[in-house]
């Protein structure tokens, strides 16, 4: 068996990038996490083929309150989490491990 060292390599650095990912990338990478909000928006068409009503706009205003929260929660992570690892890392960190 093979070991294989953690340790970087000399000469190279394992640090992130300084300003690498500017806010409307955050933002772009945090739509397209969100992903499971398409859910909601896919019935808005149906509520308002069936006559939903009110409901219709209820159902844009919440998902897009649910979108801005979840974006600025990811953008304020962004700032403090300097590990690689993306998503995975932001839901380690915020579960404590």
């Amino acid at each position: 068996m093979t070991q294989t060292s953690t340790e970087p390599q000399a000469g190279r650095s394992t640090d992130l990038l300084k300003s690498s990912i500017k806010f409307f990338h955050i933002v772009l990478m945090v739509t397209a996490a969100a992903a499971p909000l398409v859910v909601v928006s896919t019935y808005i068409p149906i509520s308002v083929a069936y006559g939903a009503g009110i409901a219709v706009p209820i159902t844009y205003a919440a998902t897009t309150l649910v979108l801005v929260i979840f974006t600025i929660g990811f953008a304020q992570m962004a700032k403090r989490i300097t590990s690689a690892g993306a998503f995975y890392t932001f839901t380690a960190q915020g579960l404590g491990r």
